[in-house]
């Protein structure tokens, strides 16, 4: 009976953060146009300046760290912290991510579609609706890992990449 509850409890707060989660309050602010990669322009001329050789080889881990998550990641298991696994599609239905080069995403869970901007981090992605919800990945051994910690349940969402 507790692990009904267990994942009832998850699958409802699942379902409600990412209701949140994938609901846009509108298109997002066309104010970085011009500058999709949401750096400041001035002081990324002013790293280049400093030292042109750092930059080209901070450039270069970028760019390989970026296209590690470009494409589109599917959740597959839900992981509590007692060590209960549970099939997302059986427990909420398809949910996926998509990851754009021009820093940009798309997120679905079954059909309810949103999207917003995404963001290296040091460890994983971020991703950020227009309407100011965020959350964050961490990549681990080719997988994003989503970590929802909820009053009595603590769970980890496991997305792998679609090929």
């Amino acid at each position: 009976m507790k692990l009904k509850k267990i994942i009832m409890v998850v699958c409802c707060v699942i379902i409600a953060s990412m209701g949140i989660a994938l609901t846009g309050c509108g298109n997002s602010s066309d104010k970085d146009a011009g500058n999709s990669s949401g750096m400041n322009v001035e002081s990324s001329t002013e790293t280049n300046a400093e030292s042109s050789t750092d930059t080209n080889v901070e450039s270069s881990t970028e760019t390989n760290d970026e296209n590690r998550y470009l494409g589109t990641w599917a959740a597959t298991v839900m992981e509590s912290d007692e060590g209960d696994v549970y099939d997302v599609e059986e427990s909420i239905g398809a949910y996926e991510f998509t990851f754009n080069a021009d820093n940009t995403f798309s997120g679905s869970i079954n059909g309810d579609v949103s999207d917003g901007t995404w963001e290296l981090t040091e460890d994983g992605v971020k991703i950020m609706e227009p309407n100011g919800v965020s959350a964050e990945f961490t990549y681990k051994d080719g997988e994003l890992l989503w970590k929802i910690d909820m009053a009595d349940v603590k769970v980890t969402c496991h997305f792998v990449k679609k090929q």
